[in-house]
């Protein structure tokens, strides 16, 4: 499974668009801001970077996985302010995750335990996890919760959402990741293809995609 995962961590590398050594340092650092409930503009994650506030408001404009309001990033690249389907806690503060996965390699990256919440998109069932940005899952309900995940993630086309985080969820169990991977419920369109995943698998990836991305330690 081993070289599945590094396959997989590499198209999805290579799907996303590129960030340099100043791209990653400001984007870790919008990390740490929302998590901790912090606006990201461009004085606070230039103090975070000891990078100067101009610098990174450029850097931070041209990010091409972020929503801006005003001059704070409130979303990027699998994290966002506003809570939404998957919701991934740090402390006290309650934010969204683009997917499933998200909540699994976010913690790494923001350095704190996140608690999650997600549903089950066939059988409406709630799951909930706790992930350390170490250890990996340390807590899954119900326990038999799997990950999908697209067998080849296509190229960044601005969509990423609906072209990628779309499909990726929490299965409840085999019956449920069985039913998702075979179509979508509505009968109307032909999803991708797609594969299951353990948790340890999607959080084995996300290190991977990390190391590959952001230079974060595996």
């Amino acid at each position: 499974m081993a070289s599945v995962l590094e396959q997989l961590a590499c198209d999805v590398v290579a799907a996303l668009p590129r960030l340099d050594a100043e791209g990653r340092a400001v984007g870790r650092a919008v990390y740490r801001l929302i998590a901790a409930g912090l606006p990201a503009e461009p004085a606070t994650i230039a103090a975070s970077t000891g990078m100067p506030a101009h610098r990174v408001a450029t850097i931070a404009a041209s990010l091409p996985t972020a929503s801006v309001g005003g001059d704070e990033i409130t979303a990027f690249l699998g994290l966002q302010r506003e809570p939404g389907r998957h919701k991934i806690t740090f402390g006290d503060q309650r934010r969204g995750a683009w997917c499933a996965w998200d909540t699994l390699f976010l913690p790494a990256l923001v350095g704190q335990s996140a608690r999650v919440e997600s549903r089950c998109p066939v059988s409406g069932s709630v799951v909930r996890l706790v992930i350390d940005p170490r250890e990996g899952v340390r807590h899954v309900s119900p326990p038999g919760t799997v990950l999908s995940f697209l067998e080849t993630p296509a190229p960044y086309s601005g969509a990423i959402q609906a072209q990628f985080c779309r499909w990726i969820h929490f299965l409840a169990g085999e019956r449920e990741a069985q039913a998702w991977i075979a179509g979508d419920r509505s009968g109307r369109e032909v999803p991708p293809a797609m594969v299951a995943l353990s948790l340890a698998e999607g959080v084995e990836l996300g290190r991977r995609t990390n190391a590959m991305i952001f230079g974060a330690s595996r």
